[in-house]
């Protein structure tokens, strides 16, 4: 995967895009991959995200996705509100001309969380989902049926329990919904790693 930032121009947030070499025969150009970080790395430049928590690390350390990931940058103090993400969706794709990519959003933590309060506003908007270890501030069980989904938390994350998700899952399910979850054993909050390499994500998305 190749870095760079400011690849689709002035954005309202700084940003970082990753995206397969030239010539990679198993690129995937209609995918696209918005990655909202957690709090450890609000106010960081775009570029630092390489070293911070989560997927731009991964990437940049060799893990490797047929299809680009672009990661926004939250401002310092701040949370990931949906109208934050929706404007910055919304520059993206106009900016970009991705109008007829599938976006697909994820997050670690509160990234994760972003990604469900961004659908319980914003439904419709977004081609799938993928909150690694959020909490559900924010919720919709009706607007989560609307798009694929697939939550990856660590059965020793307090969030796993708190947020009853499994059981909102269930019902996402009963709704006619296709929600995925994932339980890692023997694993905290602290899975950004282990979740985003996971060989079943990847596939996932392409199957999207």
């Amino acid at each position: 995967m190749k870095s760079s930032e400011d690849k689709y121009g002035t954005l309202p947030l700084p940003y970082l895009v990753c995206e397969p070499e030239p010539g990679e025969n198993d690129s995937i150009g209609d995918r696209i991959l918005v990655y909202l970080h957690g709090s450890g790395d609000r106010g960081a430049s775009a570029g630092n995200l390489l070293t911070g928590w989560g997927l731009p690390k991964l990437l940049a350390n060799g893990l490797e996705f047929p299809f680009t990931v672009v990661s926004p940058v939250c401002p310092e103090n701040r949370i990931w509100h949906p109208e934050m993400v929706n404007g910055f969706l919304d520059r993206l794709i106009s900016g970009a001309g991705l109008f007829k990519s599938r976006i697909i959003l994820s997050g670690y933590s509160m990234g994760a969380t972003g990604v469900y309060a961004f659908q319980a506003e914003y439904p419709g908007k977004v081609h799938g989902l993928i909150p690694v270890a959020g909490r559900v501030t924010g919720f919709s069980e009706e607007n989560m049926a609307l798009v694929p989904t697939f939550a990856v938390y660590g059965d020793r994350d307090e969030r796993l329990v708190e947020s009853d998700i499994e059981k909102r899952f269930e019902r996402i399910r009963a709704r006619g919904g296709r929600a995925v979850l994932r339980v890692l054993e023997g694993k905290g909050h602290f899975i950004s790693d282990a979740a985003y390499t996971l060989g079943e994500i990847k596939d996932w998305i392409v199957g999207l």
